[in-house]
């Protein structure tokens, strides 16, 4: 009994350790925020401007052309990833003269949390800059906290099915990620402006008050750096 309860744990363990590591550096060809981060550190000056947000100033800011800018922007982030991501960078010793954020309507729809709250993003990326300690710290934040640091290949099959296909993002060295879709030339832009005004709208609330209180965090954390 004793002997194959042992087989059992440490056949889970095995597999545990393998599907973590996999997930892992399936990750580190596929992450945007990751590869930002190292090209961060490698052409980072003391001051500049930081472009925070989702993935419409991601794909909208060309940072390269903008001295001592950074596009820090990547997909679907709300203002709770991106003010554990400000304060993150404050606290390794950073600080940028200005802070660009985007202040739209999807910023504030729900939409932004369900994607993160349910293991859509990058859960590794975000798990490490997360401050579990902040006051404003929910329940609901917990729950995602717990499996992204334990379990973030939970749920992932369809990732981990993309281990053949593991290739970088093609992000720039300031951080803008160049959009595969010209959108304008599309003939069915309105039909997906639609669409995407439903998935942000219809299922979800309008104004989220964890968004405004994230927001006004991340206005206070400027406004006490100076």
């Amino acid at each position: 009994m004793k002997r194959s309860l042992l087989i059992g744990l440490l056949a889970f363990l095995f597999f545990y350790a393998i599907s973590y590591g996999l997930y892992v550096w399936l990750l580190n060809g596929l992450s945007v925020n990751m590869l930002k981060q190292e090209n961060f550190t490698t052409r980072h000056t003391r001051s500049g401007t930081w472009y925070m947000g989702d993935s419409h100033p991601l794909q909208a800011v060309l940072a390269d052309s903008l001295p001592g800018a950074f596009n820090w922007a990547s997909s679907s982030e709300s203002y709770a990833l991106t003010y554990f991501k400000i304060k993150y960078l404050l606290e390794k010793g950073y600080h940028p003269n200005r802070i660009v954020l985007p202040l739209e309507y999807n910023s504030f729809s729900a939409q932004g949390c369900a994607l993160w709250l349910g293991h859509e993003l990058d859960d590794v990326f975000w798990s490490s800059m997360a401050d579990f300690n902040d006051p404003d710290w929910q329940r609901q934040f917990t729950r995602w906290y717990v499996q992204a640091r334990l379990a973030p290949f939970a749920g992932q099959f369809y990732k981990m099915s993309r281990i053949g296909n593991r290739s970088h993002p093609e992000i720039s060295k300031a951080g803008h990620q160049k959009s595969r879709d010209i959108f304008c030339q599309n003939p069915d832009s309105a039909g997906i402006v639609k669409a995407r005004i439903k998935s942000h709208f219809s299922k979800f609330s309008v104004v989220v008050a964890t968004h405004l209180r994230f927001l006004i965090k991340i206005l206070n954390q400027a406004a006490g750096r100076g």
